[in-house]
């Protein structure tokens, strides 16, 4: 599979079968037409060309969409796709802002793809002075992706929580790495953007933002979460290999093809070189895009 490709499954989403998810006339999230009865509860109501969200206060809407949300995951009744979506519920909420960066409510992160929210994560990448790269594997029992290849460090941005924050918080629970290392060697290098769909049903515009941790030899990141099955320290060529062979969870291939531009192993040469580094920084169509805070 070339690199390109992968890239234009994670922008696949096309808005013909959407409609977008407004407050004060700012779109906030899309919403599939096949999935417009499953939101008709308030504070959203149902119009023609958009569902409409009105404000009353954080704790009231959250507590009315995230009951109606888990309803649907315990409903004998819910079509199966919706249902397999909240099935991945973790009890850990995104928040939901309008345009000018204020809470609206706090969703459950499983329900995020619904409503076509703007989602928030951190992915890292440890590698040593010569360019080997530890590479864990996930886990054969997460609700997700289970026991594919991953990103080093990596996590979604719950509420309340910053990106520095996060990016230490999951460096310590997911690997084990000492806050000595984290806090000399950090560093940010900006964000990858997509907008994919999933199971043709879900719109899922997402922000990562990106670190690289550059470490010793020594440094030897171990599981400590349960969350990864193991580390493997590998070389670039076979991150590329294991890339073209789908073995990694499609956003953390991303990642890597990010990294792989930044330090000069993918060429400028190649034919699709332009699109590949512009679809890895998409510009999302949402008014409610900012920094967690």
């Amino acid at each position: 599979m070339k690199m390109i490709e992968l890239i234009r499954e994670l922008n696949n989403f096309n808005p013909k079968g959407f409609i977008p998810l407004k407050h004060n006339t700012h779109t906030i999230g899309y919403i599939n037409k096949q999935l417009i009865g499953f939101v008709n509860i308030p504070p959203f109501t149902i119009k023609h060309d958009s569902v409409i969200y009105t404000h009353s206060s954080v704790q009231r809407d959250s507590e009315i969409i995230n009951l109606h949300f888990r309803t649907l995951k315990e409903a004998t009744d819910t079509p199966l796709p919706v249902k397999h979506e909240l099935n991945g519920w973790r009890n850990e909420d995104y928040g939901v802002y309008s345009a000018d960066n204020s809470l609206l409510f706090t969703l459950e992160r499983a329900a995020a793809g619904i409503l076509g929210i703007p989602t928030y994560g951190i992915h890292l990448t440890a590698f040593t002075p010569d360019y080997k790269l530890w590479i864990p594997r996930r886990s054969p029992t997460k609700q997700t992706y289970p026991a594919m290849l991953d990103n080093t460090v990596a996590g979604g941005i719950a509420f309340g929580d910053s990106v520095l924050h996060t990016v230490i918080k999951e460096c310590q629970e997911e690997a084990n790495l000492p806050s000595e290392i984290i806090h000399s060697s950090l560093k940010s290098t900006g964000v990858v953007t997509y907008f994919y769909m999933k199971q043709g049903l879900f719109a899922q515009p997402e922000i990562q933002f990106v670190f690289d941790l550059k470490v010793d030899h020594h440094v030897t990141p171990t599981p400590n979460d349960g969350e990864v099955q193991s580390f493997s320290c590998i070389s670039v060529d076979q991150a590329i290999a294991n890339i073209h062979d789908r073995q990694f969870k499609p956003n953390c291939a991303l990642v890597l093809i990010d990294f792989f531009v930044r330090h000069g192993f993918i060429s400028p040469d190649i034919d699709e070189y332009i699109e590949l580094t512009q679809n890895m920084h998409r510009q999302l169509p949402l008014s409610n895009i900012f920094t967690p805070k």
